[in-house]
């Protein structure tokens, strides 16, 4: 049985990860690694202890969904839109392409549903930022999708 729970769960975390390069882990001492997708050799799921716990997270994973924003590429302004699968502590930020948080547009909990955010290309402090390439990152409960849009001025 575990073999078929290790398959299931690879599959659907490449299919997550898709559009991605690089996969962000969060440790449970709190800290985050970040990995290339095309390093991962091998992953292990501890947590999962029964078939159960296998379909609660596959729907988790099959319903959270971080859409591209439109534009893209934009100025001055984009909308985000994603959709948690039930109520849960929801985070949206947005990232340069170094990893540097450049603004942090969400942080609650909020009801199952989708929603939709407006981005005005400024950072924390209201200034705008240059053009390039910045990424959207969106977390609900333990699970992390993330997308990169383009800004041109």
């Amino acid at each position: 049985m575990k073999p078929f729970l290790y398959i299931l769960f690879l599959t659907l975390l490449l299919s997550t990860v898709h559009s991605q390069s690089k996969m962000f882990i969060h440790l449970q001492d709190g800290t985050t690694d970040t990995i290339e997708i095309s390093d991962i050799k091998k992953i292990t799921f501890s947590e999962i202890t029964n078939i159960d716990d296998a379909r609660t997270t596959e729907n988790i994973l099959k319903s959270f969904r971080l859409f591209q924003n439109y534009p893209n590429p934009f100025n001055p302004t984009t909308t985000i839109e994603y959709h948690v699968p039930n109520k849960g502590f929801v985070e949206v930020k947005i990232f340069d392409a170094t990893g540097r948080l450049v603004k942090t547009l969400l942080s609650k909990e909020q009801d199952s549903g989708t929603y939709k955010l407006n981005w005005q290309g400024n950072n924390e402090n209201h200034q705008r930022v240059s053009s390039g390439m910045y990424i959207i990152q969106v977390k609900f409960e333990n699970n992390l999708l993330s997308r990169k849009m383009l800004l041109i001025k």
